[in-house]
């Protein structure tokens, strides 16, 4: 079981254990650091303490006291029985508070950050320097590289002719190899990517539709067919879904 997490900077101290366990909603208390909670379970339902600490390892993503938040979106495990949790964060730069990023960390078979993966464990993703990034589902081909499906999109240059909210909107496929890195032998340098025609008012929204899934509800499908090729359904629950294929 996996999902994002909110930790005291305090060594032991959890505030909350993620929407999974308690509903988070909306005025949720304070917290310093956002993080990726995961936890196993013995086939008689009680916490494994083979696994962490006591069934449960937290990962608090860096820096420290950036009261962040972060979603959990996907969990795999590898043929290693590595476990595999995938995401989104959020981001501050120097012109943007937040901005969601795709998160991916991997995992030991005990429950210990694989430092083979990624930077320590953890591997974090913009698509691009001007957009947001998110992860709605995943997958691991025959190769044990990680695919991860999702929406990227981003302000238009503002001019007198377009809105301040006249995003762009891309469904998106990443491919990272077994060691965490976006594999440059896919797509853009490991990002494929397919422009979305979504309806006049759905681009009316196209800020809100990223950034707050104001109105809308968006989700991302992706499984792999016989030949390793990834199937990506995209969908913003108004318009029609779009079913994609992609080659290796």
């Amino acid at each position: 079981v996996a999902s994002a997490a909110r930790i005291g900077h305090e060594a032991g101290s959890v505030d909350k254990l993620g929407s999974f366990f308690v509903g988070l909603g909306y005025g949720a208390p304070d917290f310093d650091s956002a993080a990726l909670s995961l936890m196993r379970f013995t086939p008689q339902g009680a916490l494994d303490a083979g696994f962490g600490k006591g069934g449960l390892t937290l990962t608090p993503l860096l820096p420290l006291r950036n009261r962040n938040r972060a979603t959990v979106t996907g969990l795999l495990q590898d043929a290693s029985r590595r476990p595999i949790v995938v995401g989104w964060r959020y981001v501050a730069t120097a012109i943007d508070a937040n901005v969601p990023a795709i998160v991916a960390a991997r995992y030991t078979a005990s429950g210990v950050l694989d430092t083979s993966f990624g930077e320590r464990g953890v591997v974090t993703t913009r698509v691009d320097q001007t957009a947001v990034a998110q992860a709605f589902a995943a997958a691991l081909d025959g190769e044990g590289r990680l695919l991860v499906a999702g929406y990227n999109g981003g302000r238009k240059l503002r001019n007198p002719r377009g809105s301040f909210d006249d995003w762009s909107m891309r469904a998106i496929l990443l491919r990272y190899t077994p060691a965490g890195v976006l594999d440059a032998s896919f797509g853009d340098r490991g990002v494929a990517s397919q422009s979305m025609d979504l309806s006049p008012q759905v681009k009316r929204n196209g800020r809100d539709y990223l950034l707050y899934d104001y109105q809308h509800t968006k989700t991302a499908g992706l499984v792999l067919d016989r030949l390793g090729r990834a199937v990506v359904a995209a969908s913003n629950g108004e318009d029609p879904p779009l079913l994609m294929r992609f080659t290796q």
